[in-house]
């Protein structure tokens, strides 16, 4: 399988000249990330989607198993001030089938992106993430990621009990959230301090399988750690998702 590139936005603060005149022209080709900030006007994406689509984010991977790089868009459709009235997904097949979905996700103060994709389950076919929303915090962030799958002609949100599966990634001094996946397992990660100095850790991993869109959980393991400092390289992987050559972090 080719190597497949990932792509995380991240949200700092740029100076958008020019900004208020809808009828720029595109500031970049298709695929390169424009950088943006949650509550901003959108950069207008490039030539391949909509003239209405703006805060382009874009990632390949073999998202229908045949070998081959695919292309897998999210951006917003924004009004005449460019700021995003809804978000869509489209993903482009190598052999020109295009897929297009409707995010119901996002806010004014929280801009979906894609992130990359990864095959999970170890079946050739990449699991696209997407980041769907923020939650803010004092001293930090988690952001909260879906997995969409290909099912039949259409990308699909992996689910558990009918709702999307949601993946955590981040926190603060006190706790973090993560995702890996291990042999063809999903695991979700979550750690928490049990003590004034944070050398005391209570750990939580949920295994989950994919059936097709759904995720099934089939082990939970729940133990206390010890590390002798608190800037311990061992918490790195509670802040993060790694999956395959897919790494991510808030």
């Amino acid at each position: 399988m080719r190597l497949r590139a990932c792509v995380s936005v991240l949200a700092i603060a740029i100076g958008l000249a020019g900004c208020s005149d809808p009828q720029r022209e595109v500031t970049a080709p298709a695929g390169i990330p424009r950088e943006m900030i949650n509550g901003e006007p959108c950069p207008f994406a490039g030539p391949s989607l909509p003239r209405t689509a703006g805060c382009e984010t874009t990632v390949t991977g073999d998202f229908d198993g045949d070998g081959e790089d695919d292309r897998a868009s999210v951006y917003a459709e924004v009004d005449n001030d460019l700021l995003p009235r809804s978000w869509r997904l489209r993903v482009v097949m190598d052999s020109g089938e295009r897929v297009d979905r409707v995010l119901r996700r996002g806010s004014r103060f929280s801009y979906p992106r894609v992130v990359g994709g990864a095959d999970v389950q170890g079946d050739g076919r990449d699991e696209l993430f997407v980041k769907v929303g923020d939650q803010l915090y004092h001293s930090g962030a988690t952001r909260v990621l879906n997995m969409f799958v290909l099912e039949g002609d259409d990308m699909v949100p992996v689910t558990r009990r009918g709702a999307p599966l949601a993946l955590r990634v981040g926190g603060i001094w006190r706790f973090a959230e993560g995702a890996e996946c291990r042999r063809g397992r999903l695991a979700l990660l979550r750690v928490e301090t049990m003590n004034t100095s944070n050398t005391r850790w209570g750990l939580s991993e949920r295994y989950y399988i994919l059936e097709d869109s759904r995720a099934r959980l089939v082990k939970r393991r729940d133990d206390v750690f010890r590390i002798p400092q608190y800037y311990d390289p061992a918490l790195d992987r509670f802040f993060e998702l790694n999956c395959g050559d897919l790494s991510f972090r808030s």
